[in-house]
């Protein structure tokens, strides 16, 4: 994914058939898909083989990779070659970069050569690099905005972060893919506004802008903010653990006030309490902490 910097930060089988990893897998999609209808209901009615963020900000790019989380569709073989880029700034390839998000939607509507060339311009400015220890840098805290994507744009939330850390490479991950192609094509009534991550020295915060046609046809929509949250429970030089704590919708980004006060009232969805119920009574079966990895 990419970020750009905003605001004032100073800166991404059949149920019989199931076994116990599957079964852990097929418990937490129920969990996720609970979750988004609730969240949908409450609106309408009042990964290349890492998950790749690139940020945009007054001390250059940033790029975060989460390890748990791979790819959608295959990237094209790269046809760029750092030769081609030795005679251009890195303002001259984040300006590349951009406009290519630009013409795509962020990524969404990106092609395959288009994609490669994408990924050829992020290696070359990761390789321009000067922060050593990127995730451990005060650099990192503020408010990002996302720019570009190599995949779908939710999951770069702590919620779908924690949902594929559920999955093994493999099969339960293909799954895992084709649930999120299920989950976008379902919301395809939906459009997408501001994607962002605040980064704290404690959490990580995503908020995701949805419009909702209320009546198809009829210029009525719903908007609401739905926002993720998770504590940094630990990190090195170049990555954090994350430990997701609650997803709700945000204070005040109703645009239907009876909706708005109803939500300013309630706390949530405490993901942290549903885990514990299970691992309760699932020996197999743990909260799930992805891994975060950042470099710029």
């Amino acid at each position: 994914l990419a970020w750009v910097v905003g605001g004032n930060g100073k800166k991404e089988s059949e149920i019989q058939n199931f076994g116990r990893s599957e079964m852990k897998l097929f418990i937490f999609f129920i969990f996720a898909s609970v979750s988004n209808a609730l969240f949908l209901k409450l609106i309408k009615q009042t990964f290349t083989k890492s998950f790749r963020n690139l940020n945009v900000g007054p001390r250059g790019f940033s790029s975060s990779i989460d390890g748990n989380i791979i790819e959608v569709d295959a990237i094209a073989e790269k046809t760029i070659i750092e030769d081609e880029y030795s005679s251009s700034t890195t303002l001259d390839l984040k300006n590349r970069l951009l406009s290519l998000s630009a013409v795509t939607s962020r990524g969404e509507t990106i092609e395959e050569k288009q994609q490669a060339l994408a990924l050829s311009l992020i290696e070359a400015i990761e390789r321009r690099n000067k922060v050593a220890n990127p995730a451990s840098s005060s650099d990192i805290i503020g408010t990002w905005s996302l720019a570009y994507s190599n995949t779908y744009l939710f999951r770069s939330s702590p919620f779908f972060m924690a949902a594929r850390a559920v999955c093994k490479d493999g099969p339960e991950a293909e799954r895992f893919n084709w649930f999120c192609k299920m989950h976008r094509e379902a919301l395809a009534f939906t459009s997408i506004g501001n994607v962002k991550q605040i980064v704290s020295e404690t959490s990580l915060r995503s908020e995701f802008e949805t419009k909702v046609a209320a009546f198809p046809g009829l210029p009525l929509t719903v908007k609401g903010t739905i926002v993720s949250t998770a504590d940094i429970e630990s990190r090195d030089s170049t990555e954090w653990t994350l430990y997701l704590d609650k997803v709700r919708i945000k204070e005040g980004t109703s645009n239907i006030p009876i909706l708005n006060q109803f939500l300013n009232q309630y706390d949530g969805i405490n993901s942290r309490q549903l885990g514990s119920l299970l691992e309760s009574n699932i020996p197999t079966y743990s909260n799930p902490k992805p891994i975060f990895r950042t470099f710029f």
